[in-house]
């Protein structure tokens, strides 16, 4: 819920922002709302997402008291793995994003199937690199970190393993509907990304085999959207 909360509050916040700076000089509310549309998008976003890692990382801290850099976060995942594992699991990230684009281009999506952000990395210029950067950078490690980390482990004490990876898998995909729900190849897409990396996270005890698949899956999609441009 903080982590939700913190996401549209502060996305909120900024949009609100930058349609205050147009609505000063813009006098068409019409131009206004469509300015809007555009260039709010991404810095929302990102300043979302870094205010999303602070708010998680600091609540963890008071549930897992100790130096992180000694082990207070390793129940979490928050260790190392083998680097054939993490080389697999890049492998496999590609392999998906590779799988998606091949669906992508035998059904091809309409306009108005495009989530906002999609529609973002369409656009040249600081758009598409904002949107790599969240892509890349941002979103897998505080994602990873948040739903196969903290609430995976939180979940797994109440309720058991099997019943924690299921939840999670389905809120993992659930955060992401407002941006794929009308394209089934996307949802399709987030689900096979939200199964590799419970597996992942199951069979290493680590996150970071997740968040390697995360990174690789998205850094394949932003190629392809680089090209394509």
């Amino acid at each position: 819920m903080a982590y939700l909360i913190t996401q549209f509050g502060v996305a909120a916040l900024v949009a609100m922002a930058i349609a205050i700076f147009y609505a000063m000089s813009i006098n068409d509310p019409h131009q206004v709302a469509l300015k809007v549309q555009v260039a709010a998008i991404i810095p929302s976003t990102l300043a979302a997402e870094l205010a999303c890692a602070f708010v998680i990382f600091r609540m963890t801290k008071r549930s897992f008291p100790g130096s992180w850099r000694t082990g207070a976060f390793q129940p979490l995942g928050w260790a190392s793995a083998p680097s054939r594992y993490m080389s697999a699991s890049a492998a496999l990230g590609l392999a998906l994003a590779l799988a998606y684009v091949i669906l992508v281009s035998h059904v091809p999506p309409r306009l108005n199937q495009l989530g906002p952000l999609a529609q973002a990395a369409a656009l040249p210029g600081f758009s598409r690199l904002g949107w790599s950067l969240l892509a890349v950078a941002l979103a897998p490690p505080v994602e990873e970190f948040l739903f196969r980390g903290v609430l995976f482990q939180g979940l797994a004490r109440s309720w058991g393993v099997g019943w924690s990876a299921a939840v999670v898998t389905i809120l993992f995909v659930a955060v992401h509907l407002p941006e794929v729900v009308h394209y089934w190849p996307a949802i399709a897409a987030v689900g096979l990304v939200a199964l590799a990396t419970i597996l992942v996270r199951l069979s290493t005890g680590s996150l970071a085999p997740a968040v390697a698949i995360h990174v690789a899956y998205n850094l394949g999609l932003v190629f392809v959207v680089y090209r394509a441009a």
